[in-house]
């Protein structure tokens, strides 16, 4: 059982019915253009002409929601849940292997971090950094 797709919008619901008709008002079938032109006619519509698209779209919402609820609760969910919460685990790095050798400037940043948090009255590490990297570049 796929996942119930999720319910359209008023302005999707109100498209789909007017599609064809603004097609054949501008004379194509450009996406952009029928997109632009479906904007602004949707933008200028009242509420009354909008109302049986947003009362739609309220029930197709209601729909979804209830079908979403019983899909939550079906072994499939659960499974494909699993397997996108597995995915986005990062791969553990060998915590035996070497780290990598420090720069210049992380020998420098060493020295002269705890002089500047003095000096500065802060432990903000971005203005440290800041004055560490103007003082490295006065070098």
């Amino acid at each position: 059982m796929p996942a119930p797709k999720r319910a359209q919008s008023a302005y999707f619901l109100w498209m789909n019915e007017n599609r064809a008709k603004i097609q054949k008002d501008l004379g194509t079938t450009s996406i952009g253009d029928v997109g632009k032109e479906a904007g602004k006619r949707w933008g200028t519509m009242s509420a009354a002409e909008k109302k049986p698209f947003e009362d739609q779209a309220t029930k197709a919402k209601a729909a979804y929601e209830k079908a979403m609820e019983a899909y939550k609760k079906t072994d499939e969910f659960k499974e494909e849940q699993k397997e996108k919460s597995g995915a986005k685990r990062k791969s553990s790095k060998d915590e035996s292997a070497p780290k990598r050798t420090k720069s210049a400037y992380f020998f420098f940043l060493d020295e002269v971090r705890a002089p500047i948090m003095k000096e500065l009255d802060t432990k903000k590490v971005g203005d440290v950094a800041k004055e560490a990297g103007a003082r490295w570049q006065k070098m």
